[in-house]
């Protein structure tokens, strides 16, 4: 994955038989639209579903815990949505491949399909809504352990708001990355 010359016919035969390339770029997706910046090069396992012949590798992430502007201390506000979009996927692998012009914008195409056709607002707002009512009262006891000020409500709300305003964010991102490879953070 490391000497692989950045070339797509390069990372077609050598890496994507042994390592999808497309899951990869899933999952890519869904470190950046989480915003979460504990996953972009640690906080999964590699496993091998194939050992003993060719070896097929998948990613199975862990660990989601510092996302949606989530901090590692209480004390601090929540990141701002426009934030770490973490476009390139922030990690050595992921940078190469996006070196790779028509990688780069199978990437950009997919990402924004799956805004438009997956992360709806409408979708997010459902699954929001419906999660919100199975944690809520856990989410209460959490917080008043923690002797946190915010209610379960509140906290709710600004993962709705941070889903509200990451798609905007990372579109506009996307727009300049589809042809440079680079974008502001």
């Amino acid at each position: 994955m490391q000497n692989t010359p950045t070339k797509e016919a390069a990372f077609d035969e050598a890496i994507d038989p042994i390592f999808p390339l497309e899951q990869y770029l899933e999952r890519l997706i869904w470190v950046a639209y989480t915003q979460n910046t504990d996953a972009t090069a640690q906080n999964f396992f590699l496993y091998n579903s194939n050992p003993g012949v060719k070896p097929l590798w998948h990613m199975i992430p862990w660990d989601s815990d510092i996302a949606l502007g989530n901090h590692w201390s209480f004390k601090e506000s929540a990141v701002s949505s426009h934030r770490y979009l973490l476009i390139d996927g922030g990690n050595y692998f992921s940078r190469r491949l996006m070196k790779i012009g028509c990688l780069r914008e199978r990437y950009v195409d997919l990402f924004e399909d799956m805004i438009a056709t997956i992360f709806t607002e409408e979708a997010i707002d459902a699954l929001l809504e419906h999660y919100f009512g199975l944690v809520e009262e856990e989410l209460g006891k959490d917080l008043e352990r923690w002797q946190q000020k915010s209610s379960a409500k509140e906290e709710f709300d600004e993962i709705a708001d941070f889903f509200s305003e990451r798609p905007s964010a990372l579109l506009e991102a996307l727009d300049g990355f589809r042809e440079t490879g680079e974008y502001e953070d």
